[in-house]
């Protein structure tokens, strides 16, 4: 592993696989080679691929499509013997002499050949840690794939005399930026912590060393200190940022949905990345409250449970028992927002403490008649027409169920569909919640972010640390994806949360994650 940049890469396959947009790069996309050198080999391989229905399939229909629209340019123009990329980087192809089929094999006889033929500066480029032993055994240089990945917040340090830019003005303008830090360029929506001395701690519940860059009160592009991380309600006091990363999250679930309509949270478990759009939501749609920040309809929730187009999957049970079952850490939020709501002074009541399963058997019978039926399609309808009193305090001593709470609050507020019922559906005036976003693959993540519908917002969370999905890795998952072709847009906030003294759901999480490593 060494440079980014070398004057021959040979492309392995993963690498097309995982990014099939390097070889349509954009004219300011930072050159990765002088030439980009493809084996003629790969382009069997990926015919075989292409009618899967897989991230694989979809990549190779669309590296099928770049390379031959090159390979006709390259015959009718004989004079020319490489591809010139909007970017000035040059693709070539090449006959890798090889006796094996295998793709690996013919990457690296083509790296070997170039050596030989004495082409200085060659490297394989690959993000599989298979390919680069075998790489580094033929002792051929390892180029490295994607090594910044945006995490959309950044932390620097205000010299002593720009500090009153912050504390007096309330703003830093885009050039003042350019001029304290002219080589830290600053995306869109992206959260910078303001280090300063004796200042930037948490003051009177808010942020203030924080701050987002957008647009200031004169609509002029500016990092303007952070404004929605509180709820209007006092019903829900009891929710607040308690971390930097929290009060970057909130500020991004709680802007207004014209503001930022797309929010990208990648965090370590416990850091909330699905408590706290699960308060945001029932916030929203008014549960517990008469002041919300949002003004949606419902809490639309997609599990992860399969891929697009193919089918929900092998549990027992109609289409809602498969979904519910795969919402379990959904109903352990709203669960805990119940308790926390009911516990603010002026609404306090004991909670029964059930079996959360008994609560999915709740929901789930409220449907099977529909379920029955053949109207799957009309079981949330079913569900809110049965259910028509909203929760409310009791007074005195008198306990309540907190299972029937949740219970109420699911028929009333929520929709669950697995993922192969999204396909063409158009989602307005919801919350949109997509969690464990990073096993989703990158064709998928397209179609799913593209359900938003008018008056929506749609959160994409996920821990990249852990996948289950095999051919996905950190850099290659649907989270990632999104959140880079996302980053620098004024309608997508992304933030990243991967340090242990950021999780907050237990102490002894932090230790573990450091125990085991992320």
């Amino acid at each position: 592993m060494s440079k980014y940049y070398h004057n021959y890469i040979v492309t392995a396959m993963d690498m097309l696989i995982g990014d099939p947009d390097v070889l349509t790069p954009a004219e300011n996309t930072k050159k990765k080679a002088d030439y980009l050198c493809i084996p003629y080999q790969f382009i069997d391989r990926l015919g075989n691929w292409r009618k899967e229905h897989s991230t694989r399939g979809e990549a190779a229909t669309r590296l099928i499509h770049s390379i031959g629209e090159m390979l006709v340019y390259l015959n009718n123009h004989s004079d020319t013997d490489a591809f010139t990329c909007r970017n000035k980087m040059k693709i070539k192809f090449f006959d890798a002499i090889s006796n094996s089929d295998s793709s690996v094999e013919n990457a690296i006889a083509l790296a070997k050949q170039l050596q030989r033929e004495g082409n200085s500066n060659v490297a394989i480029m690959t993000g599989s840690d298979w390919m680069t032993a075998k790489a580094s055994a033929a002792k051929i240089d390892v180029a490295k794939i994607n090594p910044e990945v945006y995490t959309g917040r950044t932390k620097v340090r205000l010299p002593e005399d720009a500090i009153s830019l912050w504390t007096r003005q309330h703003h830093i303008s885009q050039a003042e930026w350019e001029d304290l830090f002219p080589k830290h360029p600053i995306h869109f929506n992206e959260f910078v912590e303001f280090e300063m001395t004796n200042f930037g701690q948490p003051h009177r519940g808010g942020y203030s060393s924080i701050g987002r860059f957008t647009y200031d009160n004169s609509g002029n592009p500016a990092v303007v200190p952070l404004c929605y991380t509180k709820f209007y309600s006092p019903s829900y006091k009891g929710i607040r940022p308690i971390t930097n990363v929290q009060a970057m999250y909130m500020e991004a679930l709680l802007a207004p949905v014209d503001e930022i309509p797309i929010v990208i949270f990648s965090g370590l478990f416990g850091t909330g990345k699905t408590f706290l759009p699960i308060a945001v939501g029932l916030n929203g749609v008014g549960y517990h409250t008469s002041k919300s920040n949002l003004n949606i309809e419902r809490i639309f929730v997609c599990p992860r449970d399969s891929a697009l187009g193919q089918d929900v999957g092998f549990l027992p049970g109609d289409i809602t028992s498969k979904v519910m079952a795969k919402a379990m850490p959904v109903l352990d939020n709203v669960r805990d927002v119940i308790k926390i709501l009911n516990d603010t002074p002026k609404d306090a009541y004991p909670v029964d403490k059930e079996d959360i399963r008994k609560l999915v058997d709740e929901i789930v019978d409220s449907d099977s008649d529909e379920e029955k039926n053949g109207n799957a399609e009309n079981a949330v309808k079913s569900r809110r027409k049965k259910t028509k009193r909203k929760t409310k305090p009791t007074s005195g001593t008198t306990s309540f169920s907190i299972n029937s709470a949740v219970t109420d609050v699911i028929n009333r507020y929520f929709e669950f569909q697995p993922l192969i019922f999204m396909g063409g559906r158009s989602i307005s005036n919801s919350l949109i919640i997509y969690d464990e976003f990073q096993d989703v693959e990158r064709f998928q993540a397209r179609e799913l972010v593209s359900r938003i519908g008018n008056g929506s917002k749609i959160v994409i969370a996920g821990d990249p640390t852990q996948l289950s999905n095999p051919h996905l890795g950190r850099t290659s998952n649907g989270l990632n994806y999104i959140a880079t072709k996302l980053a620098d847009k004024p309608y997508a906030a992304v933030i990243t949360s991967n340090n242990e003294d950021e999780i907050v759901r237990h102490w002894v999480l932090r230790e573990v994650a450091k125990a085991l490593g992320n």
